[in-house]
């Protein structure tokens, strides 16, 4: 029997189809660009928020304090034996409610006169809706400058008070200042001024 042919093993020759595939090399620009990190806002915008956080909590604190709403202040006067205060909207808002009241009371302890007479101005006046005195006067007159009431007072009186339910414009952005007097047979015995402020 024949000795079997010795077995050579041999490697492949290069170029050779049986050669075994390089792993292929990376190229940079395959691989997608991380985005930078995000550093956050910058100073401005910082301050811009910090201005609107403000702001926000200003209107709050304003709300619950009733800043935004009408407020009322008082004034008072003596003169010719009679006290004059006046209860006006110092401040107010368009569309709001704003009463004012006239009390006028012996500064002299004597009764009042029969008769007295409130005097506005009417430019005053035309920051409200129509306007009308309680009580009911007897008289009432207005120009373009004044407006007159006249009452008549009980007797024994020593006091008495006008009130005018009063409602700001909607359409009144601008405060005004307002003169009253109080006229006593035929004359002008006190008078005070006050301002009314308007805000949006």
């Amino acid at each position: 029997m024949a000795a079997p042919a010795p077995l050579h093993l041999t490697s492949p020759a290069p170029g050779d189809g049986a050669d075994t595939a390089a792993p292929p090399r990376s190229d940079p620009a395959d691989f997608d660009t991380v985005p930078p990190l995000d550093s956050g806002p910058g100073p401005v915008e910082r301050i811009l928020r910090a201005v609107i956080v403000l702001a926000m909590l200003a209107l709050v604190v304003l709300a619950a304090t009733d800043r935004l709403g009408m407020r009322s202040e008082s004034a008072s006067k003596e003169g010719g034996g009679l006290r004059l205060k006046v209860e006006y909207p110092a401040v107010t808002r368009p569309g709001l409610p704003s009463p004012v009241r006239f009390e006028i009371t012996s500064a002299d302890g004597r009764d009042l006169p029969s008769e007295l007479v409130v005097r506005v101005d009417t430019q005053y006046l035309t920051i409200f809706d129509a306007v009308q005195p309680s009580p009911q006067p007897s008289q009432s007159t207005s120009t373009s400058d004044v407006t007159e009431w006249t009452f008549d007072v009980a007797p024994g009186s020593r006091s008495m008070a006008v009130d005018l339910d009063a409602t700001l414009q909607p359409s009144t952005h601008r405060g005004r200042t307002g003169r009253v007097a109080v006229l006593a047979d035929g004359a002008e015995a006190v008078a005070l001024k006050f301002t009314t402020t308007v805000v949006p």
